[in-house]
């Protein structure tokens, strides 16, 4: 099973890089997403979703819960400042290694899911299908970055179909 995922190559444009060069801006970066928790509850709980209202008090809560204090969200820091915006970013390398060995993975039976609406990860299906000639592809409509959010009902039976295979 793979949805919404980054791949290489890198598209030409990044729909979604301005938001990340402002959040890897030092100090402001910090603020912002270790003493705001912005990355969570302004990603998670409303850009990266097409229907917020849908996640609960409860799930925020889920969401919120790993990530109390400045410290414990240092990781997500370094994940947005990790987002190659550049062909020479040092997480490249990295990325072509999951690739690669990603690869090996057109002997076996995949199931791509993929959101229609996802602002981040849009343009990174064409590289996807091309990876993965032989996977069953499903692309979900009224579905962001958060996909399992905003249309688990949808994506449910597609995981569990392609298991019980």
């Amino acid at each position: 099973m793979i949805h919404d995922t980054l791949l290489l190559p890198l598209p030409q444009s990044l729909s979604f890089a301005p938001f990340v060069w402002l959040m890897r801006t030092p100090l402001l970066s910090n603020g912002l997403i270790q003493g705001l928790n912005l990355f969570i509850k302004g990603i998670l709980f409303h850009l990266g979703l097409k229907y917020p209202k849908r996640l609960g008090l409860d799930e925020k809560k889920a969401y919120l819960c790993p990530f109390p204090s400045w410290s414990s969200r240092l990781p997500i820091l370094d994940l947005v400042r990790q987002i190659p915006l550049t062909s020479n970013n040092t997480i490249i390398s990295f990325l072509q290694t999951i690739e690669s060995g990603m690869k090996q993975l057109q002997q076996i039976p995949v199931s791509i899911i993929w959101a229609k609406d996802d602002p981040a990860f849009r343009q990174y299906l064409p590289p996807t299908k091309t990876l993965f000639p032989q996977a069953e592809f499903h692309l979900i409509d009224n579905a962001g970055h958060f996909l399992q959010e905003d249309a688990y009902e949808k994506i449910i039976p597609i995981i569990l179909n392609f298991l019980s295979r």
